[in-house]
């Protein structure tokens, strides 16, 4: 899938799939709601994820790759923690928490796709010259 679509575009995709999974993670009432909403989640990450990956390959010269990818990586450990640490913050119910997250997330992806959408013209050519 990754080979047939522009990571650009599956990115904010997997953006959505994980809101959904929030918004649903709200409303669990009992265990088999929430893993539902958990494999709905699975799946966004499994879009986002390497997406991500692939987009720092794509954009970063070969020589600086290693260091591309630690940054990477080092940002998304620090998503994750301020995420939840900036949500305890907020002393929010876990509904309010998930739904905040959900909300977050799809301002994010409409952003992602407002700015794909303005730089189409860039994806045109789905190999990157220059880099």
């Amino acid at each position: 899938m990754f080979d047939r679509f522009h990571n650009e575009w599956l990115l904010p995709i997997g953006l959505v799939i994980i809101a959904v999974a929030q918004a649903v993670a709200g409303f669990a009432f009992n265990f088999t709601f929430l893993l539902m909403s958990m494999l709905i989640y699975g799946i966004g990450f499994a879009l986002i994820f390497p997406s991500m990956s692939s987009l720092v390959a794509k954009y970063s010269s070969q020589h600086i790759r290693g260091k591309a990818y630690g940054i990477f990586y080092a940002f998304y450990s620090l998503g994750s923690f301020l995420g939840t640490s900036i949500t305890g913050a907020f002393s929010l119910t876990p509904t309010g928490a998930f739904f905040s997250a959900a909300v977050f997330l799809l301002v994010m992806s409409i952003g992602s796709f407002t700015i794909l959408k303005r730089n189409s013209h860039f994806l045109a050519n789905k190999e990157v010259s220059g880099y």
